[in-house]
């Protein structure tokens, strides 16, 4: 069994025992980085699956 507050860690709290102080907060940093440089090319790919997908109907 776990003991909930002291072994149990989520979110913030895990991310932070992994990788030190403020780890959680640069790790969202970057996510946020990434996601920004490749919106763009995410959406057309979605917009080319879908098309083949209607298309091959």
């Amino acid at each position: 069994m776990m003991d909930h507050p002291n072994d149990f860690f989520i979110g913030e709290e895990y991310w932070n025992l992994l990788g030190g102080n403020k780890t959680f907060h640069e790790l969202l940093d970057v996510f946020d980085k990434v996601g920004k440089e490749f919106k763009a090319k995410l959406q057309e790919k979605f917009k080319q699956v879908a098309k083949d997908k209607l298309d091959s109907y």
